[in-house]
């Protein structure tokens, strides 16, 4: 005849107080491993990056303001050939009657 042996009883209420996770409270514990903090960063050469970025920007602005004033010259310029090619026209439809002979 053969009896069971039971496993002992488990203790599920050991195991519910024990927190694997750490309190919200608790700080995290800074090494020198852990990284540089926001004091430590060098600066100079993001400063020089956004030196230039504004810089370019700047340039970029320059030049098409140059490029919208040279177009004003070319469509002032454009009204002054047309009013000259009018004015061409009509002295050559003038003189054509002139030179006619009359009926």
């Amino acid at each position: 005849m053969t009896t069971a042996v039971l496993a002992p009883p488990r203790r599920s209420s050991e195991r519910s107080r024990v927190n694997h996770h750490p309190r919200s409270s608790a700080r995290p514990v800074r090494t020198a491993s852990a990284g540089r903090s926001a004091r430590n960063v060098n600066w100079g050469p993001l400063r020089l990056a956004g030196v230039l970025i504004v810089l370019g920007l700047m340039s970029i602005v320059g030049t098409h303001a140059m490029v919208a004033a040279g177009q004003v010259n070319i469509d002032r310029m454009t009204d002054q050939t047309r009013q000259a090619e009018s004015r061409y026209q009509q002295a050559r439809v003038e003189y054509a009657q002139l030179a006619s002979p009359s009926n």
